[in-house]
């Protein structure tokens, strides 16, 4: 997860890791922040790993009320390639 924040807050923007805890929603994404007025969050797992019930329907439910953009991601450059589509689309 530290490569995705590093190559994330080196692109610039805010970035924050969510830490869970009895506080948090379960399924929230472990990564949140914004990126030239855009709203994103991502889930990061390791190469084998997969998102549980709960995670899948936190993302697709972020995308689907337009919320922000969300995605899991294994790698920096799935997250950063994401913000690049995200931010070529017209509004």
């Amino acid at each position: 997860m530290g490569r995705v924040l590093d190559a994330l807050r080196a692109k610039g923007g805010w970035w924050r890791k969510l830490h869970g805890s009895p506080f948090t929603h379960a399924g929230d994404p472990d990564i949140y922040g914004g990126y030239k007025g855009r709203f994103f969050q991502f889930e990061v797992k390791e190469p084998d790993g997969s998102l549980s019930a709960i995670q899948k329907w936190t993302i697709e439910d972020i995308n689907r009320r337009e919320a922000g953009y969300a995605l899991m991601v294994r790698e920096p450059e799935e997250a950063l390639a994401f913000i690049e589509e995200v931010m070529n689309e017209r509004v």
